[in-house]
Parts: C-alpha cells; sequence; structure tokens
C-alpha cells in the first residue's frame, strides 16, 4: 500500500469518526432539551378483567404523588425517576405490573395492571383474603367485594407458595378456575371446606345435602357425575332424599340416603322439591357445561341405615372400574355395602340437616 492511499484511509476514518461524534451530541443535546422540558399531563391507564372497583385513578395518582397531579405538572421531565414510581406502584398488594414513560408530547403515561382476584380463602383461624391466579395474596376490600368461590378451613394464615401448602394452593386454583369458568356451579357452589384430610367438602346453594369431591384432581369428571346424578336421580327422587354425594371415587358416585327421608306423597315436601327443582333447572339451562356429551358414571345408592338389609342400587349402567376393590385415591371400596354406617355431612354454621 503507498502512502497516498494510507493517508487517504487515515482520511475517511477520522471523517467517520468526527460525524459519530456530530451525531451523538446532537442526540444528547436533544435529550437534555427533552429532559428540561415540563410535564404537561399525566395519563393514568387501568388494566384488568373486573371494572377496577379495587383500585381507582386517584389511588394511583395519591401512590406516584401525594400532592395530586397538579403537582407533577409543570415539573421538567428529568424530574422524574420512573423506576422509581413503577417500584412504588407494584410495592401495592392489589398492582400486578406497572409501566411509566413519557411520550412525544411530554405527558407522562402510566400503565396498571390490576390483580383479578380468583378466590376468597377462609383460614381455620378466622383471617381472609383472595388470591390470584399467580397464588398472590390479596387483602380484602373495603369498597367492594366480589362474587367469588368461597374456600373455608385453610390451614395457613399467608399464602407462601413454596411451603408444605404448596400442592394444596394448586389445587385450590384449579378448582376455582374451573368454578369461575362454569356459570352451573359458579351459581351452584355456596362454599368449599377444606377437612382436616385436605379433603374438599362442598356445601350446594340448592339441595339439603354434602357433597365429598375429594382432591383437586379430575375436576371436570367429577363435577360431571354431579351433573348426571343431579338430572337422572334427584330430579325424580328429590333433593333432601340423600344427606352425602362422595364424587371421589374413580368412576362412580356414592350417594347416602338420608334416615328420615321425605315421601313424594307429603304435600310440603312435593312443594319444597318443585320449587328447588326449578331453580336448578334454571341454573342448568345457563350452564354450558351441559352441552357437552359424557359418559354416564356408575351411581351406587348408599341404603337408608335404618333398613340394613335393602341392597345397593346402580341408577344408571356403566363400565366397572378394573379394580372394582380399590378407589382411585384411597384403600376403600369403590361401592359402598348394605351395613356401611351413614358418613357424617359436615354443614356449614346455621344449615342443619332436616
Amino acid at each position: 500500500m503507498n502512502k497516498q492511499s494510507k493517508i487517504w484511509k487515515i482520511l475517511v476514518i477520522t471523517g467517520w469518526i468526527i460525524l459519530g461524534m456530530g451525531l451523538l451530541t446532537l442526540f444528547v443535546a436533544a435529550m437534555q432539551s427533552r429532559s428540561s422540558k415540563p410535564c404537561r399531563d399525566v395519563k393514568i391507564t387501568i388494566k384488568g378483567k373486573e371494572d377496577h372497583p379495587f383500585l381507582n385513578k386517584k389511588d394511583i395518582t395519591t401512590i406516584i404523588e401525594p400532592n395530586g397531579i397538579d403537582y407533577l405538572r409543570g415539573r421538567p421531565v428529568k424530574d422524574f425517576n420512573l423506576k422509581i414510581l413503577e417500584e412504588k406502584l407494584e410495592k401495592n398488594p392489589w398492582v400486578s405490573n406497572a409501566e411509566l414513560y413519557f411520550d412525544s408530547n411530554h405527558i407522562l403515561q402510566v400503565s396498571v395492571k390490576v390483580n383479578d382476584p380468583l378466590a376468597r380463602i377462609f383460614t381455620k383461624k378466622g383471617g381472609s383474603f383472595y388470591i390470584d391466579s399467580n397464588l398472590r395474596q390479596i387483602p380484602l376490600s373495603d369498597r367492594y367485594s366480589p362474587r367469588l368461590p368461597v374456600f373455608t378451613g385453610f390451614p395457613s394464615e399467608k399464602v407462601l407458595p413454596k411451603s408444605k401448602d404448596s400442592a394444596l394452593l394448586h389445587q385450590i386454583k384449579n378448582l376455582a378456575l374451573f368454578i369461575n369458568e362454569n356459570p352451573f356451579w359458579m351459581a351452584q357452589v355456596d362454599q368449599v371446606d377444606i377437612n382436616q384430610q385436605r379433603i374438599f367438602e362442598i356445601t350446594p346453594k340448592v339441595g339439603d345435602h354434602q357433597i365429598i369431591f375429594g382432591d383437586g384432581n379430575d375436576i371436570e369428571k367429577r363435577f360431571r357425575k354431579l351433573e348426571v346424578f343431579y338430572n337422572q336421580v334427584m330430579s325424580k327422587s328429590g333433593w333432601s332424599d340423600y344427606s352425602v354425594l362422595d364424587v371421589q371415587f374413580d368412576g362412580q358416585l356414592v350417594a347416602t340416603k338420608r334416615k328420615n327421608a321425605y315421601h313424594k306423597s307429603d304435600t310440603v315436601y312435593s312443594k319444597r322439591w318443585m320449587k328447588e327443582w326449578q331453580q336448578i333447572s334454571r341454573l342448568m339451562l345457563k350452564a354450558d357445561s351441559l352441552n357437552r356429551v359424557a359418559a354416564t358414571p356408575q351411581v351406587v345408592s348408599n341404603p337408608d341405615p335404618a333398613n340394613p338389609g335393602t341392597q345397593p342400587m346402580k341408577t344408571s349402567p356403566s363400565k366397572k372400574n378394573p379394580d372394582p376393590g380399590k378407589s382411585k385415591n384411597s384403600g376403600s371400596t369403590g361401592s359402598v355395602p348394605a351395613e356401611t354406617p351413614e358418613p357424617k355431612a359436615v354443614m356449614p354454621p346455621g344449615k342443619k340437616q332436616t
């Protein structure tokens, strides 16, 4: 390479360096000029499933600046530490995510995603809180109480995803998601109690019976068994003939007869049965799940303990379990023999069996 070529190469490189430094200087000057501009306004956007009764724009403004939006207008953009403001917002238990930035018109854009509660939890000691789909604990609100599935008997006062209650929390989440997505069960489930064995027991709004649901597995199949039993059995016999419906066994439903069941000839019973069936029928018409075609489960009726000689009755045919001597979740028998005593139904305070 000759001397002239080297000089030309040096000049080209030098020119590019000068041009780059000039552009960088202009960019820094533009940024400084923009940072010195005053904040013209604050625009707050709240995102979430609900209509945000838990958190409003005034609450968000107070977190950003206790003195109000008027105190923010006119302040230089460079005086805003957006990262710190985002962190302050996200410390609020109702805020899932916060993003702040200035647009080209020097308007502070505040985008906040609000936590959507999934279920309400009552603890054994009487505490109460919400959880969201990320198993984050959310405190109660003085403004609004959303209509959500209610779980009672939770063993801990706090939600700790890595604790021994983690598996139970995930089961609660799955059960709450199913109930929330099914209009019929959202209307029919009054509360879900967690017993000492961490088994879910459902108290329905319509019908004087208790549902032993089991753990949080096979949720859709178990609710489908209940739907079939409601339609094929209880719609004919009445809502007070059975005290307990147990769906925790694989492929079947064990129904326990009440000791003093009403008779269809009883006028008072007939009126009550008709009223309850009309109510639950209206709920069923709203349920999308009833439009699905599913296999009919095996229903085993536990006889009236007052007549131990009565044999168990299958009210609808189905394929037998490969191992009928065992249930899916325990070593108990899949069907209840005639001499088995009536299981105790755990009823909520204030609700008595007839």
